[in-house]
């Protein structure tokens, strides 16, 4: 897969990807936790809590 940076949806597209592909292997492992596709390090995702 080639991915042109100077298209407008590249970095939606990567981000839809890397989350497929950690969905994919994190089902794969056997481990359910919704919460772990959004760690707490993570800027844009406020954990519950977190404030």
């Amino acid at each position: 897969m080639a991915l042109d940076r100077h298209l407008p949806d590249c970095e939606d597209i990567l981000k839809e990807v890397i989350w497929a592909f950690s969905d994919f292997v994190r089902d794969n492992r056997g481990v359910y936790d919704p919460e772990a596709r959004y760690p707490a390090g993570n800027p844009w995702y406020p954990v519950t809590g977190q404030f």
